[in-house]
């Protein structure tokens, strides 16, 4: 399992060159000690593996937090494209243990079509907003887990820039799965929890109210 030592690895490199210092020799010039035996090369060897994880580390961490990235993006912007980037084709959206705290009745929505057709219609029209922070990341092979902080904001549809507005105000928890996919990742699994709330998320259960009422309109109509 390869684990984000953001410093420790750093070190161990800086310190591993510093050891390769040149050295007088017999003939014209210096050579580097690294060459003085097989052991110093057998330590740049790992050094130049160590470099080579560490770059590959840094690429997939950039890229886990890009796909949290475009789900946000797709969130705040209706944007079905960079959402469904984000996932993988059998991902599973739990939103229940945050619903359960803030009174929102909201399914388990299993299958990225399921999610996009859930989701989107439910958070889209709203004057939203995502930032995420405090990204926790665990790499083993072509899986990941990720655990973020999500703060999100919530107007009614044209009312977020109107002085006096309803809002929700929501800061959630993320626990997630990912799966590598190619040069990118995407979520596996999006479990989402509450950990305080400001303002009034029953605005997010009145939309809701509102798109059950349309749906069934247009059912019998």
């Amino acid at each position: 399992m390869i684990t984000w030592a953001p410093m420790g690895v750093g070190r161990l490199i800086a310190r591993t060159r510093r050891n390769c210092s040149s050295v007088p020799t017999s003939g014209t010039g210096s050579k580097s000690s690294c060459d003085l035996d097989n052991t110093s090369r057998n330590g740049l060897a790992n050094v130049l593996v160590m470099e080579t994880d560490l770059a590959q580390l840094a690429h997939d961490r950039f890229e886990i937090a890009d796909a949290l990235h475009r789900y946000a993006f797709g969130l705040d912007h209706g944007d079905a494209d960079s959402l469904r980037s984000a996932l993988t084709e059998d991902c599973h959206f739990d939103f229940r243990p945050a619903g359960r705290k803030l009174e929102i009745d909201f399914p388990l929505l299993s299958g990225r079509d399921a999610i996009l057709n859930g989701v989107l219609p439910f958070i889209g029209p709203l004057d939203t907003s995502h930032s995420v922070s405090n990204l926790q990341i665990e790499i083993s092979g072509d899986t990941a887990t990720l655990y973020a902080y999500v703060l999100s904001q919530h107007f009614l549809p044209r009312e977020g820039s109107r002085r006096g507005s309803e809002y929700a105000l929501l800061m959630n928890r993320y626990d997630c799965n990912l799966m590598r996919d190619g040069d990118k990742w995407r979520f596996k699994s999006i479990t989402i929890d509450n950990a305080w709330a400001l303002g009034n998320p029953e605005i997010l259960n009145a939309l809701a109210s509102r798109l059950a009422l349309r749906t069934k309109s247009k059912k019998t109509g």
